[in-house]
């Protein structure tokens, strides 16, 4: 998992205001704030640059099982050769994107979505 801010965020971690101004690449998994989110939330937070992953990028998080995305916005071009979402790429579980926005373009060869470009479960957006 990559994540300029960090890879991997579980168990009730809160990612709070945090700023991203440079590129994210990976082979799996890339976000602009946090490669994988599992039961935890980023908040206020915002990706200026662009995430490029082989496997599923997103523009604040790559993958994210049971999490909140919440005040939150992507401007980086993001983009993959599987799936690409502006905020998340894979939503899981009882996920909820609430208050955020995506400017930057977005190019998955799969699955493309402005918000999420795939969607598991639940995906609750406000």
């Amino acid at each position: 998992y990559v994540g300029a801010i960090c890879g991997q965020a579980a168990a009730g971690t809160v990612v709070y205001n945090c700023f991203n101004n440079s590129p994210v690449k990976a082979d799996s998994l890339a976000g602009g704030i946090v490669g994988y989110l599992t039961d935890s939330r980023v908040d206020s937070c915002v990706n200026a640059a662009d995430v490029y992953a082989k496997k599923v990028a997103g523009g604040i998080v790559g993958d994210a099982a049971n999490a909140n995305v919440y005040v939150s916005m992507n401007a980086g071009d993001v983009s993959s050769n599987t799936r690409a979402g502006g905020i998340i790429a894979t939503a899981k579980g009882n996920t909820e994107v609430s208050h955020c926005l995506a400017v930057g373009q977005v190019h998955g060869m799969e699955l493309n979505g402005g918000i999420a470009a795939g969607v598991m479960d639940e995906l609750f957006v406000r």
